[in-house]
């Protein structure tokens, strides 16, 4: 889950654990959501800003 550039959860065993992944600025955040949801054919912008999927690996 992210919740912006410096707030980065992983869920393991049902417990969000937050991570010490940072993204230097809101721009690159974008781009690395853009890329991930992409892969799947969905997308997020202001109409839908949040996105719940599986991708191929099976990692949500």
């Amino acid at each position: 889950m992210v919740n912006g550039t410096e707030s980065v959860y992983v869920e393991r065993k049902g417990r969000l654990h937050r991570t010490q992944v940072r993204f230097v600025a809101d721009e690159h955040l974008r781009r690395v959501i853009d890329r991930i949801v992409a892969e799947i054919g969905r997308r997020i912008d202001e109409a839908s800003p949040m996105v719940d999927a599986r991708l191929p690996d099976g990692s949500r």
